[in-house]
């Protein structure tokens, strides 16, 4: 779970890191076919998340051209295991 302490931003590299993070277990555990149909299948249908890729090497690239940093609200809307303290 990312645990974010009254933040109104946090670098894009940072979150990055952590998905990499999580889907490196999942494909040591699950295998590269399943964590990334699974990454696909469960992402939610915002634009924002769309500019994510998994690329040739089993890594999550951001391929967007947005700002280095991205709100709260949007870090809420990636995922359900965000929590943020007021």
């Amino acid at each position: 779970m990312l645990h974010i302490r009254t933040m109104q931003t946090i670098a894009l590299d940072q979150l990055i890191a952590q998905f990499n993070h999580s889907f490196s277990f999942a494909n040591r555990y699950l295998g590269a076919t399943i964590s990334t149909k699974y990454f696909h299948s469960s992402r939610p249908d915002f634009n924002w998340l769309n500019q994510f890729k998994i690329t040739s090497s089993h890594r999550i690239s951001f391929i967007g051209t947005v700002s280095s940093f991205i709100s709260v609200e949007q870090l809420k809307n990636a995922s359900p295991n965000v929590h943020v303290d007021s």
